[in-house]
């Protein structure tokens, strides 16, 4: 995922050298255009591991609400 971020993400610095080695910077200027254009929110669920699903669905929102 963080790849799509970086792809996407709008950024200072030109990260278009980390995709000059794939598939998408060969696909001529209708993807390379993309690059670096939008803002991109970035969530990780990584703290949300209960086995009950109302402490999962609490811990979600606090997440997204931080």
């Amino acid at each position: 995922m963080s790849l799509l971020q970086h792809y996407f993400e709008k950024n200072e610095e030109d990260k278009s050298y980390m995709f000059k080695n794939y598939k998408i910077w060969s696909q001529g200027d209708k993807y390379r255009e993309e690059h670096g254009k939008y803002p991109v929110i970035n969530l990780t669920f990584i703290s949300v591991k209960t086995s009950k699903w109302s402490l999962n669905f609490d811990l979600i929102k606090h997440v997204i609400q931080v």
